[in-house]
This record gives structure tokens, sequence and C-alpha cells, in this order.
């Protein structure tokens, strides 16, 4: 009930002009047609807000994509702007751009959130002229390609190069060109699922518990945290 209370008065989709300022807290701007996602400037610290599409059932809101994530931006005066030059982007309240898309000179008509939790902006014709799932943070969702790096959330000295093609689907199986796949503890379950590099550089994949709200690991690449390398520091003992 609560994610629905904190989804009613947000947008189904941004129109090319509009200018959308921050606000006191964490606070949906978009949601998703069925309700899994919401987009809006999200509380990271006092006064600091990032631009972030998050999972809407959690209680707490899990994040799945940031725009802006290395320059929160000023709670005060701070804003989103659709320009009519067909650009989406981010100023802190002193008018600086802190984020922007490169859709400028294009045909862009709104900006939508899918129901896959990708945000797009969208032309005249229905074309995908920019998406998030085209630059992933640290999470990637079902069926959104493994075609980019992945940045972890604490450490952004540690990336994951996933230059091989993947897709995850809806049911808990990877599979990239490269031959490489895993299955999900609970394949084959309708489940909300991420797959995230999480700050001690472990990939794990977790699925959303729909009735108590919280995520559990369904696979992880390293089930023993002392093989992942560096991870204890040097001249360090892991165990």
């Amino acid at each position: 009930m609560s994610s629905i209370v904190a989804l009613a008065n947000a947008q189904s989709y941004i129109s090319r002009g509009s200018t959308i300022s921050t606000q006191d807290d964490t606070v949906a701007i978009l949601a998703s047609p069925n309700g899994a996602f919401a987009g809006g400037f999200y509380k990271v610290a006092t006064n600091a807000f990032t631009f972030s599409i998050w999972f809407a059932r959690p209680a707490h809101k899990t994040i799945a994509w940031t725009a802006n994530r290395d320059a929160p931006v000023n709670g005060k005066g701070s804003r989103l702007v659709f320009r009519k030059d067909g650009r989406l982007v981010i100023l802190d309240n002193n008018g600086t751009t802190v984020w922007s898309t490169n859709t400028g000179a294009t045909r862009a008509d709104r900006v939508m959130l899918l129901d896959s939790g990708n945000l797009v902006v969208m032309g005249l014709d229905g074309q995908n002229l920019w998406e998030s799932f085209g630059s992933p943070s640290d999470t990637l969702l079902p069926l959104q390609p493994m075609t980019h790096k992945t940045k972890s959330w604490a450490n952004n000295r540690t990336t994951f190069n996933s230059s091989q093609y993947g897709i995850l689907d809806q049911k808990g199986l990877f599979v990239a060109s490269d031959k490489f796949g895993f299955e999900a503890s609970d394949l084959g379950q309708e489940v909300m699922r991420r797959l995230t590099l999480d700050y001690d550089s472990n990939l794990r994949l977790y699925s959303l518990n729909s009735t108590s709200g919280n995520w559990s690991i369904s696979w992880m690449a390293f089930t023993q945290l002392c093989d992942i390398h560096g991870l204890c520091g040097e001249n360090s003992l892991c165990t």
C-alpha cells in the first residue's frame, strides 16, 4: 500500500520543455506503468540528491540506476529539465549542468520510465533516442544487455568489464556470448531481480520477496569472499 501512495503523484512521462525541482525528501517524479519502478530525486545525504531509478515496492526503495552518482546536487533549487532542444539535463542550484543526455538537436518528444526499469528519451516516432540501459551504474536489470562497464557503488576503483554480450531473463537465467552462464537458485519463478556489483567487488543476483519486501541472494560470482583479488588489501591475511 505504501508504494501505491508514494507513486500517486508520479507522472507517466515528462514532456519537452518541462522543469522539475528537488523537494525535501525522496519523491517519485516518474512511475513505470506496472508500478514496479519509480524515478526522481533520491536523497543520498543531508541536502544532497541524485536523479535515480529505484524499485518502488520495497519500503527502502532500492536504487537500480543513477544519473549523477558522482555529482549529487543541492536539495534547494536543483532541477531536472527536459530542454526544448531535446536534452534531458540535471542542474545544480547555481545552474551548473552536472549531467546531460546526448539528445540535443533531435526529435525528442518525451521521457518515459518503462516497465523494465529502463528510462528512455523517446522521439516522435516512438524510437528510443537515449536509454539508461545503455549506461548502467552498479546494477543490471532483466533484459538489459551486458555490453558496458558496471561500477560498484562504494568503490570507484573497481569495475566489472562486461564487454561480452549477455542478457539476464525474467526467470533468472543468464547467458553471455562467450558461453558463460548461470542460473538463479529460484530459477523459473516470476520475481523481480537485479544483478549488482556490490561494494566488496562481488557480483550478486538478488531476488525480491514480494511479501516481505526483502532481497535474497540467488547467485553470486564468488561464494568464498577471500577468493576476490585484493579484497582484504595489501599484506593482509583473509580468513
